[in-house]
């Protein structure tokens, strides 16, 4: 016994390189000549962990990257709907303030007024400016110069003309032949001779249409029909006056219950008076259609709008917007 503790004591007491077994090099660990015992268990992590941890960090990763590209799609329809909106509002403000001044005309000079009545297209002059510099800021007649009528409509923003361009919409029926197209809004651009330019007043439009109430009797009252609603009209054939009602059911609304183009203004019983002239327009309602510049995946359209006589059946995948304003004509009657 005493041999064995001798033995030991020689062996713990030597260095490590004359009296350290293999067996105690590969089960504990020296440390200020203090042994250490040295665990399997610390390693670190087995093949099979890392694979079952890298399948874990895979399956939350990628749910993480579904749903912000869920998000970031949610996100990007959205915008385009909020850009189509923000389009056409800013639209009908411009269009509104343009009608608001139809047949402005101080100087009592003839042919001022509302030139074209139609279901797609409306066109009017008035006389705002004079060709002069009056505010001295080096720009002739821009809009909200204080200005004078000069008799004429042939000065900037004085013979407006709102629609499609004839190579967007060649059938005339309102309805952008590629699916969308820019409304235009055609103004003459002095000096003389005077040539008409095309501004861009929205994109992707789809269809627009224009109805008109008008003031017959000299009552300083919009002409009604017998159910007592705002009797909404166009000019169907062009010749320069109004002979087509849009709301043929004669529920105060022009809707899918219509018949699509209308009707004559005495027809169906409602002995309406005919061929209303163009100078007894006192409003005018706009319908504006916009969809998405590009269509939204996963989403379907199949509605149906009625923008002024048409109606507009969808079925892809484009959001739309519909919106409609009624503008009374301010000069018109005075």
């Amino acid at each position: 016994m005493e041999h064995l503790q001798t033995n030991a004591h020689d062996l713990f007491k030597g260095g490590r390189d004359e009296y350290f077994p293999a067996y105690f090099s590969h089960h504990f660990l020296a440390s200020n000549n203090v042994m250490i015992p040295i665990s399997y268990r610390n390693k670190g992590f087995t093949l099979i962990e890392l694979l079952i941890a890298m399948v874990v960090a895979s399956v939350v990763m990628a749910g993480v990257y579904g749903a912000f590209d869920l998000q970031q799609k949610s996100h990007a329809q959205q915008q385009q709907v909020v850009d189509i909106q923000q389009n056409v509002r800013a639209a009908l403000c411009l269009m509104e303030r343009d009608i608001r001044l139809v047949g402005h005309n101080p100087t009592g000079a003839a042919g001022i007024g509302i030139l074209t009545a139609g279901p797609h297209s409306f066109r009017f002059t008035l006389d705002i400016h004079d060709g002069i510099d009056n505010n001295g800021d080096g720009s002739t007649d821009e809009f909200g110069e204080v200005g004078f009528a000069d008799g004429d409509a042939d000065d900037s923003d004085e013979d407006i003309t709102f629609g499609f361009l004839a190579t967007a919409d060649g059938n005339d029926d309102g309805i952008a032949d590629a699916g969308a197209a820019p409304l235009i809004r055609t103004f003459p651009t002095p000096p003389l001779p005077v040539t008409f330019s095309n501004g861009r007043l929205a994109e992707n439009i789809q269809a627009m249409g224009f109805a008109y109430a008008y003031d017959n009797d000299g009552d300083d009252q919009l002409d009604i029909t017998p159910g007592g609603n705002v009797i909404w009209a166009v000019d169907s054939d062009g010749d320069g006056d109004l002979d087509v009602l849009l709301d043929t059911d004669d529920d105060g609304d022009v809707d899918t219950n219509d018949a699509d183009g209308g009707i004559d203004l005495n027809s169906a019983g409602l002995l309406l008076p005919t061929n209303i002239p163009f100078d007894r327009i006192r409003a005018v309602k706009i319908w504006l259609l916009a969809r998405t510049a590009s269509p939204v995946r996963g989403h379907l359209n199949n509605r149906t709008y009625v923008v002024g006589d048409k109606k507009v059946a969808c079925n892809d995948s484009f959001p739309r917007r519909l919106m409609t304003v009624r503008v009374k004509c301010r000069n018109m009657g005075l």
